[in-house]
């Protein structure tokens, strides 16, 4: 926003309070009165007992006012003394124009505990600066307004108050339109005693004007906050409330800690950042702006468009973040974790119960993913990169781009899926008792390590190589490309199958000599060959060049042997079964 109404700078407070001041006769007041004034440029100024009491500016006060001639007041309270005349925390480059003549202090009674300020109307730009104390004598809520006009007639400009009880509203009233030239700006300091009793609420509405408030309020937990602006920033250092609601748009939300049983922060063409806490829910959502946040609690909602979300998230239930053409870089500790994006990338650390990553058009890599249940992964056009393990199901799909990953499965019973196409397939994939199944289509399947109870091996026109460790079966099957598999066996002594066929290029299988059962290797046009270390435990039914089938018998006591069944088939290429 063109010059920046509130500085980060927070105003003196020694600039704000002095000591309190002895109570005067009853119908007078201070006016520039050295004896109870460090500085001459400005009022002091009485809080009055039964009434909201209006302080004018320091201009009006020394044209229209005087001990000897100021109309009598109600019967006052005293209380700290204010200079409300002050607009240092206004910058320099927003006080043009003429000081509205409203403009000065309004007071809330210490038994305030609902306060509400908006603006009605238009307005050029403006700010509100909310802070604390800092002085332990002060036990009431005030409120400071300064308006500056340019081409706006002062009686165009009204502020209202309405009480009822324990409720204060305030609302500054501007024209509808300010067309050409016309501009109204305005400016709030709230203050809030550092002992403010059970606030129950503090809410503004404004437009055009950024919300700051200043290190201190996290020591005051106020019922709900509920502040809204547009087309400004709104910036805390701590803030502490049990319903917190941050609203503007087209500016960013930041807060360095906030704290609250339920946490809403919305924004457009702005980012999010801060660190929040919540007992129960945290919800932070905008449009075309980054998000860059720690949040603690129990149920985590991140959304944005065009830009990225980045961070650590800690939910009890569930974390959701959604963003789209921007990425996600993230650690993430929650029961359901999901992550969208698309055309953006997807990296970090997610650890959870059931956990659902998916992008678009863009890599999963760099990513560390641990689940106590199941883990789907997916993204098209792109490679996915990673280490992810589960209890019971891990699933990677991508297309167009390779697969290079370590996974593992932790319980038996359950299923490990890989598919993309047109890329290779690589990496460690370990499901000892469950299913394991690596799919392509025009790309290599080359892991270091596989291991599981059925493991499945599919691809075409691209070759096939692996070691092996199956518990019941494996079946590879490519064509026009070879297949090179070492094959070995886990504890379960249950019958294995072996199938392996592709066509135009070898076939080259190795299983342990402890197998023992039928064989079938067939080739066309070249040579099939089975071999064993002892060639008389292999017992041939058929044996021409280009067919081998057979059984593999044991050389002593058949309990140390496994039973089985092998097939391989290839055609224009040698097809071999070694037993080692």
């Amino acid at each position: 926003m063109k010059g920046n109404p509130i500085d980060d700078k927070p105003p003196s407070y020694d600039s704000l309070y002095t000591p309190t001041a002895p109570p005067l006769p009853h119908g007078q007041r201070y006016l520039n009165t050295a004896d109870h004034q460090p500085s001459p440029s400005v009022d002091v100024f009485y809080g009055l007992g039964g009434c909201n009491p209006f302080c004018p500016p320091r201009s009006q006060a020394r044209d229209n006012y005087s001990s000897a001639s100021a109309p009598p007041f109600p019967p006052y309270t005293p209380y700290t003394t204010i200079k409300p005349a002050s607009t240092n925390y206004i910058p320099e480059q927003d006080r043009k124009g003429v000081l509205w003549s409203g403009s000065g202090v309004q007071v809330a009674d210490s038994g305030a505990k609902r306060l509400h300020a908006e603006i009605t109307g238009s307005l050029t730009a403006g700010g509100m600066t909310i802070r604390t104390a800092r002085d332990k004598t002060v036990d009431i809520v005030t409120i400071q307004l300064d308006v500056f006009l340019i081409h706006v007639p002062d009686e165009d400009v009204s502020l209202s108050t309405e009480t009822s009880d324990d409720s204060y509203r305030y609302t500054l009233k501007t024209p509808k339109s300010l067309g050409f030239k016309r501009k109204v700006r305005a400016f709030w300091l709230i203050t809030i005693p550092d002992h403010w009793m059970r606030p129950e609420r503090l809410s503004a509405s404004l437009v055009n004007s950024s919300i700051v408030g200043l290190d201190g309020l996290g020591d005051i937990v106020i019922g709900e906050i509920d502040l809204r602006t547009t087309n400004a920033r709104i910036n805390f250092e701590t803030v502490n409330a049990t319903h917190l609601n941050l609203i503007t748009t087209n500016g960013p939300i930041k807060a360095l800690a906030g704290s609250a049983e339920d946490i809403t922060l919305e924004t457009t063409n702005g980012p999010i950042n801060g660190y929040f806490v919540a007992k129960n829910n945290i919800k932070a959502k905008t449009t075309n702006g980054a998000i860059e946040m720690n949040a603690e609690a129990s149920d985590v909602s991140l959304t944005t468009t065009n830009n990225f979300i980045k961070g650590a998230i800690d939910a009890v239930k569930c974390a959701n973040i959604q963003s789209s053409s921007g990425y996600i870089q993230l650690k993430v500790n929650s029961a359901k974790i999901k992550v969208s994006t698309s055309n953006g990338y997807i990296s970090g650390d997610y650890n959870g119960k059931d956990i659902s990553i998916k992008t678009t058009n863009a890599k999963i890599s760099d990513i560390n993913v641990t689940s106590n249940d199941a883990i789907k992964i997916q993204t098209t056009n792109a490679r996915i990169e990673g280490n992810f393990v589960a209890r019971k199901e891990i699933v990677l799909k991508t297309t167009n781009a390779k697969i290079e990953s370590n996974c593992r499965l932790e319980e038996t019973g359950g299923d490990l899926n890989i598919s993309t196409s047109n890329s290779t397939i690589s990496g460690n994939y370990e499901a000892p008792g469950s299913d394991v199944d690596l799919s392509t289509n025009n790309g290599k399947i080359i892991p270091s390590k596989v291991i599981g109870r059925k493991v499945k091996l599919t691809t075409n026109n691209s070759s096939i190589k692996a070691d092996v460790i199956i518990g019941q079966q494996i079946k590879a099957t490519t064509s026009h490309a070879s297949i090179d598999l070492r094959i070995g066996l886990d504890d379960s002594k249950k019958r294995i199958d072996v199938y392996a066929e592709t066509s135009h290029s070898m076939v080259d299988v190795e299983v342990p000599d402890t197998v023992i059962g039928t064989f079938d290797v067939s080739t066309a046009h070249k040579s099939a060959t089975v071999e064993a270390p002892n060639p008389l435990n292999i017992v041939f039914e058929k044996s021409e060049k280009e067919y081998k089938m057979g059984r593999k018998v044991p050389e002593s006591d058949k309990s140390a042997y496994r039973e089985g069944k092998i097939q391989i088939v290839t055609r224009h290429a040698p097809a071999t079964l070694t037993y080692v």
